[in-house]
């Protein structure tokens, strides 16, 4: 994917998922990462959890890693996030700054999927899904149409860049 937007002209900035010890030069593109913020959040949360309870302890960690979220992008300044299962609190950030997020598939996608068929479907708010699903192909989409349009996301089959890259 980041191939095919810089093959466009367009900019890509990498960002390593939490904890990712693949960064830098380790990694495709250069992705950054933002690991000290997201572990002293963790850490933090729980000793919380110890002292308040898991629920608080985790609208508390969930708030805290949308702030982190919010100061990445205000100093990206992305038009766009794509993500491989973006979790909720960068969807959240993402919402509350109008930067639309979609979430690319990167594996197998069914019913029985736990983030995908239960997760997402009955456990996320809408305010913290992404905007949209991009999709490989028609049956992975079904899976997501069950539940996601019901809950603001569009779901849109885009193909597998990878396989296409042969393919073409």
């Amino acid at each position: 994917l980041v191939d095919i937007c810089l093959s466009r002209g367009i900019g890509v900035q990498s960002v390593a998922a939490p904890y990712s010890r693949l960064t830098g030069d380790q990694a495709y593109n250069s992705p950054v990462a933002f690991n000290r913020a997201f572990i002293w959040i963790a850490l933090t949360g729980r000793i919380l959890a110890k002292l308040c309870g898991s629920k608080k302890q985790g609208d508390w960690v969930a708030l805290q890693r949308a702030k982190v979220w919010l100061k990445i992008l205000a100093a990206v300044k992305p038009r766009l996030v794509i993500g491989i299962q973006p979790e909720p609190a960068l969807c959240r950030a993402c919402r509350e700054m109008g930067i639309p997020v979609y979430d690319y598939q990167h594996g197998v996608l069914d019913k029985d999927d736990p983030w995908y068929g239960e997760l997402l479907a009955k456990s996320v708010a809408a305010s913290d899904l992404p905007h949209g699903f991009l999709c490989w192909d028609h049956p992975s989409a079904n899976v997501l149409r069950a539940w996601a349009p019901d809950k603001g996301a569009s779901v849109t089959v885009v193909g597998h860049p990878w396989f296409q890259r042969f393919k073409n």
